[in-house]
């Protein structure tokens, strides 16, 4: 398996921020903590504990033919 350093990690960041901003904060995410992209996309306000930098996973969004996201 072959994997990106932190210098390239850092460097895709970057140009993610200048060019697709909007997703930023979700590559973010996937790099540092390695939460994949239906546990990113399923998390809520109260998932997240900024004030003691934690987050909880608990539930995650899929797409299944013929039911659409769940």
């Amino acid at each position: 398996m072959q994997v990106w350093t932190l210098e390239e990690a850092i460097r895709f960041l970057e140009e993610a921020k200048k060019t697709k901003p909007h997703f930023y904060m979700l590559y973010l995410l996937a790099i540092f903590t390695g939460m994949r992209r239906g546990e990113i996309l399923a998390l809520r306000w109260k998932d997240c504990m900024l004030d003691e930098g934690k987050i909880s996973v608990s539930k995650t969004l899929s797409y299944i033919k013929g039911q659409g996201i769940v």
